[in-house]
């Protein structure tokens, strides 16, 4: 049973036994009845989660009795939990603490989701819909595997479309030239870097020399800088290595950037999440020597748009966009784009590939259209793969060709 104990501090610990009868003790309060309710929370939490793991906890248990229950057991970064904390205060929390999990239906699960998005009040945008009903799904998913539900009824919930988070946009020529005339020259490595490798910002703010070979011409993308936590994380955004060739031009910016900043470290100086570290970073702000995080890179990178009066105004993220379009440009397979940008699936590669002139060339080019007779569309090796059939067809200047007129 829960009880108190008064320390030499004048102090009170709350002292309660958890579910193996093991004796344990809450954190330090000055008044004992706060002990005491901190006591007392903290042993029926401990039963909790010992019925929950026997499969015997009942499901009049409300979503925030389960909630105690669940969260403690995700395995999830501390940059990640910090957004999903805030969304179950202001939206998981008001809408289904008290209710019990055996008594949260479909119909009403489809109507929270929807009140979500259309309220009067503050309506949140699709995608922030979306990701405040995974949080809730998943929680409901490991109450179906914990035996505390038989089914779930997340099933055949309709959700809001995504949302645009901002501007997407592609910097041609001419804006980079005006950005770079307003950037530092680090920052101007750093654009030029990721441009050339599509690294994603916390990618190649974790970038270390361990992970460049620069003899075979290749970058393993493996270490990802978390700024909520400030460590490395041993694995980026998709939780699988990939290793994206270095073209010669990034070859030079290496060279030139590891000139102009030489480095007597050894390691970064940063905790990893795993492993050891074996080299320094290869990035670092300019002043503060720190990680060239994304927070520092947007600032600057966005300070010289507008002094450039580039609008509208992109993001360092967009710097991917250039990647993956110059590789649908150049008839890269689709498939091989998306393992090169790290995206499990070809729909989210489609989002970097934006339309250009050339692309649009290209199209017109294989619909036989008379204004682009210098150029022949030509099907690359990719459309007799077994995945490549969708490929982009390489652009090659031929002889002028005359281009029958068709009939309407």
């Amino acid at each position: 049973m829960a009880s108190t104990e008064k320390l030499k501090s004048g102090r009170y610990r709350g002292v309660y036994r958890d579910a193996a009868m093991v004796k344990r003790y809450t954190p330090t309060q000055d008044r004992k009845r706060d002990a005491l309710a901190d006591a007392r929370e903290a042993e029926v939490n401990a039963k909790r989660t010992a019925s929950a793991s026997k499969g015997t906890l009942p499901g009049h248990t409300t979503w925030e009795e389960w909630l105690e229950v669940w969260w403690p057991t995700r395995d999830i970064e501390p940059s990640t939990e910090k957004k999903e904390r805030y969304a179950v205060a202001n939206h998981l929390l008001p809408g289904w603490g008290d209710w019990e999990l055996a008594r949260i239906t479909q119909p009403d699960v489809q109507d929270w989701v929807t009140s979500l998005h259309r309220r009067a009040d503050n309506p949140l945008s699709g995608s922030t819909t979306r990701r405040v009903y995974t949080i809730f799904r998943s929680s409901i998913s490991a109450a179906v595997r914990k035996g505390v539900l038989t089914g779930t009824p997340c099933v055949d919930i309709t959700l809001p479309p995504k949302s645009k988070g901002g501007v997407e946009r592609l910097f041609d020529e001419h804006e980079l030239a005006a950005i770079h005339a307003h950037l530092g020259p680090a920052y101007r490595f750093a654009v030029d870097f990721i441009i050339e490798t599509g690294l994603r910002p916390g990618e190649f703010a974790g970038l270390h020399w361990s992970r460049i070979d620069r003899r075979n011409g290749w970058l393993t993308v493996r270490d990802t800088y978390d700024k909520t936590a400030k460590r490395i994380k041993t694995y980026p955004k998709d939780a699988e290595e990939r290793s994206v060739p270095l073209t010669s031009k990034a070859l030079e910016l290496l060279t030139e950037y590891e000139a102009r900043y030489p480095t007597t470290r050894s390691t970064c100086g940063l905790p990893h999440q795993a492993g050891k570290c074996k080299s320094d970073l290869v990035f670092r702000q300019p002043r503060s020597k720190g990680p060239m995080d994304t927070l520092n890179f947007r600032f600057n990178f966005v300070k010289a748009q507008r002094a450039a009066e580039v609008t509208p105004v992109g993001r360092p993220y967009d710097l991917r966009h250039a990647f993956g379009t110059r590789l649908a440009e150049a008839g890269v397979d689709p498939w091989e784009i998306a393992r090169l940008m790290g995206h499990a699936t070809l729909e989210q590669s489609g989002d970097y590939i934006h339309r250009t002139k050339a692309a649009r060339m290209r199209v017109l080019a294989a619909l036989g259209d008379p204004t682009t007779t210098g150029l022949k569309a030509v099907e690359g090796d990719a459309a007799d793969t077994e995945r490549g059939g969708d490929a982009v067809a390489e652009l090659k200047p031929t002889r002028p060709t005359t281009v029958p007129r068709t009939g309407s």
